[in-house]
């Protein structure tokens, strides 16, 4: 964590959770990249894949997730609107759970459908066994 959420502590908790990578869609690395936009090149920025609201996973990495921000206290975060489940109180506005795949420089295709259907026509799941809370002031 970035900020100081009093009562965070550092933990280390295996886990067994299983995405359904068709539920998964390539991105750019960058606010609003979720979304094709002439401007962006995929190959200069870092490119993962994001998890849809319809994944299978979802619920279980939520219930990760609200273990953090339940301890944004009213100090904490001041004014800001609250955490929730899609939104983030800190940094990018929407909460979109995804993983970092390739740095920027990767020379990937603009069209990001075409590598999605080929990760998604190899790959049938991915497993998630560790969930670990770093905090920067610890």
């Amino acid at each position: 964590g970035r900020r100081i959420l009093p009562g965070l502590i550092p933990k280390l908790e295996y886990v067994h959770i299983v995405a359904d990578v068709i539920e998964t869609r390539f991105m750019v690395l960058v606010p609003g990249g979720e979304n094709p936009r002439r401007e962006i090149k995929p190959s200069g920025h870092s490119v993962g894949i994001r998890l849809t609201k319809r994944n299978v996973a979802i619920d279980e990495i939520q219930k990760l997730r609200a273990k953090i921000y339940k301890f944004e206290t009213a100090d904490v975060i001041g004014n800001r609107t609250p955490t929730s489940a899609w939104k983030n109180c800190f940094g990018a506005r929407n909460y979109q759970p995804h993983i970092k795949l390739l740095q920027s420089g990767n020379k990937i295709h603009r069209d990001l459908t075409k590598i999605g259907v080929i990760f998604r026509g190899n790959i049938d799941r991915i497993v998630f066994d560790k969930f670990e809370v770093k905090c920067s002031w610890a």
